[in-house]
């Protein structure tokens, strides 16, 4: 049963900003009048709420805790705090939260139904749901049974907390499964609002067409679709040429990432971050949330994100210090059979402790029956403090992918580099792994990255007759293909890595159409493309600047002040600082984190409208201790 009323989203955001939207009890998480809450609070389990330090106990349900604190962003953070088996961590998440869900799908119909051209919310649900739905059964057999787990706690949980939506409980139970789907296809090339009909042919097949052909298999755009989906075809048609669209890669799922250890760090340990650029002033910063999670068989984590999207993880760290950020990076590859890239994410901080054992969950070679195959184009980071050993082993590796293959570049904690290229077979099984040593053609260094054009071929630009490339009067490279040389685009720091759209090993940066790739078929340059210039480049130079003691201007701001020679070793605030250059307009939310003493510092949207701002440019950031998130030892 589709929704039968749905407001205006600037009705919907006055709701929020009159608090209607809050827990199955009636009362309002942050009402001043939190009598029902704390009755609730202090009545399943008291030792929770004895040893409960951040923010205000909203409600609790076993060992699980809801809590707030106040946003310097202008509204909470909602702190969920889950324990037990996947089950158990499903229910209390679903009982604490499930409503707040509810609301956080019907506010996002709103949103993306404007940029769909849908009539209302409900027609985008409608449209989406099934959209969404069709990947999921893609997804599921190859999700863990943990998550199966704590998928059908969360339906119950739900169902608990009085939550509705559509028939009953089956369709409740697409509630949290939709969420993570959407926020991992996010970054999907495919999903293109002004071409809803070519994003269901992708995951109709679980393929793109040019991953398919690739593969030697027909394309799947061509075959119609069955009768089953007539009523969601005839849907689809009636968006054509109706929604403004959001461009070609979905809902702006283009963000960046830093990480900076040992000698440059303050005490040798492990400093990074994670940039969410994403769709902007759309309500969501009212769900801004952490959700811890303490499994009976597995290392506590952290996800931060929004109520619902942090079931999976875009931004999350471990007790064990294991960190992961991830940027969309588009790409024709992209397949959906397989586990969905935010749920793995949450299976490496749950099950590893180290790089070392991170990367195989990462890179598919677990001979478990579950294929973990990427899915789509993005670039992630694993970063590992090493907080038992005090960020003495502190180490980072990159992972720049698409739904073929994975290009690692694993910096280890001496600052050497080793990188590898993992191609998978169609059925997600590792077909084989290239080094730079046996594969140098494929498989660079990231130093040794220059600009390739659509058929792969280094370009050539004219030079000074020194090697060195010149501009033009505008600024722009100049084209020599007779007499040229190559241009350089990797520039790598010792113990630093940091990352926009662009992939610089070479036999993924050949698939890619992000940061102007070379399988956009274009003459664009990734040094011109906005990641680069905006995330890649800054990033390195803070780098370079505070290891000189020198300033750093950014749009005509002095961003690092001048410190007469003397290197400047990055903490938290330094990160902090690259995080805000380095974020883009569209910055929803900022993660910063001290991988090695487990301390994370949050930052989200604020205000709406005329006075909306980004995360990045909110004046404090919010810290929080992860040992009182966690409550362990």
């Amino acid at each position: 049963m589709a929704r039968s009323r749905w407001f205006a989203r600037t009705n919907w955001l006055l709701l929020l900003s009159l608090c209607l939207v809050g827990p199955p009890s009636g009362g309002c998480p942050g009402d001043d009048d939190d009598s029902a809450a704390d009755d609730d609070a202090t009545g399943d389990d008291d030792d929770a709420v004895d040893q409960w330090t951040l923010g205000t106990v909203v409600d609790t349900e076993g060992p699980g805790v809801l809590a707030k604190m106040d946003g310097p962003w202008g509204t909470p953070l909602w702190i969920i705090r889950v324990e037990g088996s996947h089950y158990d961590m499903g229910y209390q998440y679903g009982r604490l939260l499930g409503p707040q869900m509810i609301d956080m799908w019907w506010l996002y119909m709103g949103v993306l139904g404007e940029e769909m051209g849908a009539a209302n919310a409900d027609d985008a649900d409608f449209i989406l749901g099934a959209v969404l739905d069709l990947a999921w059964e893609h997804f599921s057999p190859h999700v863990p049974g943990s998550f199966a787990q704590e998928f059908e706690g969360l339906t119950d949980g739900m169902k608990a907390a009085g939550a509705e939506y559509g028939e009953g409980d089956e369709d409740l139970a697409k509630i949290p499964r939709r969420i993570v789907t959407l926020i991992d296809m996010a970054m999907a090339s495919s999903l293109n609002f002004d071409d809803i009909g070519g994003f269901f042919s992708f995951l109709q097949a679980g393929y793109t067409d040019d991953l398919l052909a690739y593969y030697g298999m027909e394309a799947a755009s061509g075959a119609p679709p069955g009768d089953e989906y007539a009523d969601l075809m005839a849907a689809i048609a009636t968006l054509d040429g109706q929604g403004d669209g959001i461009g070609p890669h979905g809902p702006f799922l283009n963000c960046s990432y830093f990480a900076g250890w040992n000698q440059r760090t303050v005490d040798g340990g492990l400093y990074a971050t994670r940039n969410m650029d994403f769709t902007t002033d759309s309500g969501l910063n009212s769900f801004a949330s952490i959700a811890a999670f303490v499994p009976d068989d597995g290392v506590p984590h952290a996800s931060v994100s929004w109520i619902g999207a942090n079931l999976g993880v875009l931004a999350g760290i471990s007790r064990e210090g294991l960190a992961i950020s991830a940027v969309g990076a588009s790409s024709p590859f992209e397949r959906a059979a397989t586990e969905p890239q935010i749920l793995k994410a949450r299976e490496v901080l749950q099950s590893a402790t180290s790089i070392e054992t991170a990367l195989p969950y990462m890179s598919n070679e677990l001979d478990d029956g579950i294929v973990r195959a990427p899915t789509i184009g993005y670039n992630a980071l694993l970063a590992w403090g090493d907080p038992r050993g005090g960020g003495a082993a502190a180490e980072a590796a990159i992972l720049e992918t698409n739904g073929l293959e994975i290009g690692v570049h694993h910096h280890h904690t001496d600052c050497s580099v080793e990188e590898s290229l993992v191609r998978f077979a169609y059925d997600g099984s590792v077909d084989y792994v290239w080094t730079a040593d046996d594969h140098p053609e494929w498989v660079n260094r990231e130093a040794d990255t220059v600009e390739i054009d659509a058929d792969g071929q280094p370009r050539l630009f004219a030079h000074d007759g020194n090697g060195n490339p010149t501009q033009d009067a505008h600024g722009n490279y100049i084209p020599d293909p007779a007499n040229g040389v190559p241009l350089q685009t990797g520039f790598p720091e010792d113990c630093a890595l940091y990352r926009g759209d662009e992939a610089m090993i070479y036999g993924v940066r050949v698939h890619q159409t992000a940061a102007n790739g070379p399988a956009e078929g274009g003459d664009g340059l990734m040094c011109d493309s906005g990641s680069y210039r905006g995330r890649y480049w800054p990033m390195r130079e803070m780098t370079l600047a505070y290891a000189n003691g020198s300033e750093y201007v950014w749009k005509d701001q002095t961003v690092i002040p001048d410190n007469g020679g003397t290197p400047v070793l990055i903490g938290l605030d330094e990160a902090e600082a690259i995080s805000r250059v380095a974020a883009m307009d569209s910055n929803v939310y900022d993660v910063v984190y001290d991988a090695t003493n487990l301390v994370v510092r949050v930052s989200f949207e604020s205000g709406a409208g005329d006075s909306w701002l980004p995360a990045s440019e909110q004046p404090p950031f919010l810290e929080i201790d992860l040992m009182e998130l966690f409550l362990t030892e």
